[in-house]
């Protein structure tokens, strides 16, 4: 994980700065690194099945990487 990537530098005080997170997320993030700082402009319901964030990004990662 690229949070112990971090810590193995050196690095103290992590934080994870996005602009939307699903609750699974977080609540993984806390399990997995309950000393890191998670900053999100939103807070979506949840993640369905397929794991699109619900309601309404869909699948976000596809169309964010056909921009490139």
């Amino acid at each position: 994980m690229a949070i112990e990537g971090l810590q193995d530098l050196g690095a103290r005080h992590v934080r994870l700065l996005c602009v939307v997170a699903a609750p699974e997320g977080v609540a993984w993030l806390e399990t997995a690194a309950p000393e890191a700082e998670v900053y999100t402009a939103a807070l979506d319901r949840e993640l369905n099945q397929r794991k699109y964030i619900l309601p309404g990004l869909g699948d976000f990662g596809t169309g964010f990487s056909e921009l490139r």
